[in-house]
């Protein structure tokens, strides 16, 4: 068990990392996209209820 373990670590998180780093990019484009419709619409209420939940 612990062979197989340490055999196939070094190839999975890279693709994990590469994985995550693409999604954070994205999720940061959209935040971003979104606080700029949320600031330009200026609705303060929505944004607190947002962050609540």
């Amino acid at each position: 068990m612990r062979r197989q373990i340490t055999n196939q670590r070094p190839q999975r998180p890279q693709l994990t990392d590469q994985l995550l780093l693409l999604g954070n990019a994205q999720l940061f484009k959209v935040g971003k996209f979104v606080h700029a419709e949320l600031k330009a619409s200026s609705v303060p209420a929505d944004l607190s209820s947002y962050e609540n939940s």
